[in-house]
């Protein structure tokens, strides 16, 4: 296992795929298909906790409104 792929198992839990493909030079594709080939699944409870982080909240202005 070289540097790269020990970077995303040891980091795949605690940092988006976005973030750790970024790092690491390479694209989400090239880690996605790592984790899949390895069987690194993300828990659900972490990709949801992810997902609400990332949505507008009730009361936040749209990206697009105008000024």
């Amino acid at each position: 296992m070289n540097e790269q792929e020990k970077y995303i198992y040891n980091n795949y839990l605690d940092i988006p795929i976005k973030r750790i493909a970024k790092n690491i030079g390479r694209s989400q594709t090239y880690v996605r298909g790592f984790m899949r080939r390895q069987g690194l699944i993300i828990p659900k409870h972490i990709a949801d906790e992810r997902k609400r982080a990332t949505q507008f909240k009730k009361g936040m202005p749209g990206w697009n409104k105008g000024k």
